[in-house]
């Protein structure tokens, strides 16, 4: 596989950022067959604001789940000619020129929600003030029937120009990229907004924060899902910088959440090997906190925390514990 991110030691190690005129290509910027493309799932950060000479501060982001990586093929469909195949088993398809990037739809096991009228993700050449829009139509196809039809609009605006600081330290100068996707299909609304970050010598976006959210027929808006990604290829010192260790804890720490999947109450054990100020949280799949297992105190040795959520609602929680400033992540399941 080639190694899809160019080095960045002189951007990262300069301790000014010049800006210059970032400007996206398919060379620059496309899809290339046989990349690699891995990412850090991070608890939601917020885009911030539009604009030019923009600092987008990203140093304090908290891994939420592993690295996914995505694997980028030629595709021989008679509408598509890429297609990149999630770890999780997700394939998406492309249609790719030298004009743009066309948004064909994507399969996942029996089911596929395949557009005849594309959405269009990229227009080359692509830099700081370009917009563009339209409209979109498809079929959600059910091994290989269709059961409904799908219509919606899309826009997308390179709003922002300016500097992202990265969790290491690091900065880039960047465009900042806002996609909007409104989608209707079987009687309901939802709504995607993603911001993505691009450098000029980076292929794949450095960040990326996604916001999902369902709309009712009287506008009432629900949050189905909030998150962000961080790239985990970029390169500092000649190295590969892992966002796994990002705000790893010392070896002396270990921990165990049970039962999980859990219902009524939760069995938290944890080892400290020094004194340590430890506190623990429990967020949602949005990235709220919606508990506090320990407020911040000073402990060592081995603990137990026996923790009541009966009020908690079915899905995917995260117990977050802090020790000393460095932030450990474990996955729970309600059921």
């Amino acid at each position: 596989m080639k190694q899809i991110f160019t080095f960045l030691v002189v951007a990262l190690l300069s301790a000014n950022v010049v800006h210059a005129q970032i400007t996206m290509t398919h060379d620059s910027h496309g899809f290339r067959p046989g990349d690699e493309h891995a990412c850090q799932t991070l608890f939601y950060k917020d885009p911030g604001q539009a604009g030019k000479n923009v600092t987008w501060d990203f140093r304090d982001v908290v891994s939420k789940e592993s690295i996914g990586v995505s694997t980028v093929g030629e595709s021989s469909g008679s509408f598509h000619n890429i297609g990149v195949m999630r770890n999780d088993g997700v394939r998406f398809l492309y249609n790719v020129t030298k004009d743009q990037v066309e948004y064909r739809g994507y399969e996942r096991g029996d089911l596929e929600f395949l557009y005849n009228n594309p959405i269009v993700k990229t227009k080359y050449p692509q830099s700081y003030g370009t917009f563009f829009e339209g409209a979109f139509s498809g079929n959600v196809l059910t091994k290989g029937k269709v059961t409904s039809e799908m219509t919606g609009r899309y826009s997308t605006d390179v709003d922002g120009e300016g500097t992202i600081l990265l969790p290491d330290g690091g900065k880039l100068p960047v465009i900042r990229v806002k996609t909007t996707k409104v989608t209707n299909y079987s009687c309901s609304t939802h709504e995607v907004v993603k911001y993505l970050w691009y450098a000029q010598d980076v292929r794949y976006p450095v960040f990326v924060s996604i916001e999902t959210v369902s709309i009712a027929n009287d506008g009432q808006r629900t949050i189905l899902e909030k998150v962000s990604y961080l790239n985990t290829n970029l390169q500092r010192e000649n190295k590969v910088r892992s966002t796994t260790d990002l705000n790893a804890i010392d070896d002396s720490f270990t921990c165990k959440a049970s039962p999980n999947p859990f219902k009524e109450r939760l069995n938290i054990e944890y080892t400290l090997g020094k004194q340590s100020a430890i506190s623990i949280e429990i967020y949602n799949a949005q990235g709220s906190k919606v508990g506090v297992v320990l407020p911040k105190q000073t402990q060592q040795g081995m603990q137990t925390i026996n923790y009541n959520t009966v009020s908690f609602a079915k899905g995917i929680y995260f117990l977050r514990f802090t020790v000393d400033g460095k932030v450990h992540i474990e996955k729970l399941i309600k059921n």
